[in-house]
């Protein structure tokens, strides 16, 4: 994933499988990829870690999941981790989305 995380630029968009928007890169922070606020509807940094990247195509990094999936795991309560539904430890105003492990792995293998 090294590579990946070359091309991850800010302001790059971040798709669901599904092609819908999720978000907008505000940064890379320690293999999480942060997204800005601004287009948030809730006003607040979301993460998504980078197990959950699919792929970067036609500038646009698509994930493994669908947007709504994505989102569905904002908002939970979480134990500080960046588990799925966890918050960050650093801001408990910014929540992290992390992939289901076992799915994610499973996609990791059909995609290449």
């Amino acid at each position: 994933m090294a590579d990946m995380n070359l091309e991850i630029k800010e302001n790059m968009e971040v798709v669901g499988s599904d092609g819908q928007h999720v978000g907008t890169v505000d940064k890379l922070e320690n293999n999480v990829i942060k997204l800005t606020r601004n287009d948030s509807p809730d006003g607040k940094h979301h993460r998504i870690e980078m197990d959950m990247v699919d792929t970067i195509e036609d500038g646009k990094l698509i994930l493994m999941q669908r947007a709504s999936e994505v989102k569905s795991q904002w908002g939970k309560v979480g134990d500080g981790s960046t588990a799925a539904g966890g918050t960050s430890p650093r801001d408990t105003t910014d929540e992290v989305s992390g992939g289901d492990s076992q799915t994610a792995a499973g996609n990791r293998g059909n995609s290449m």
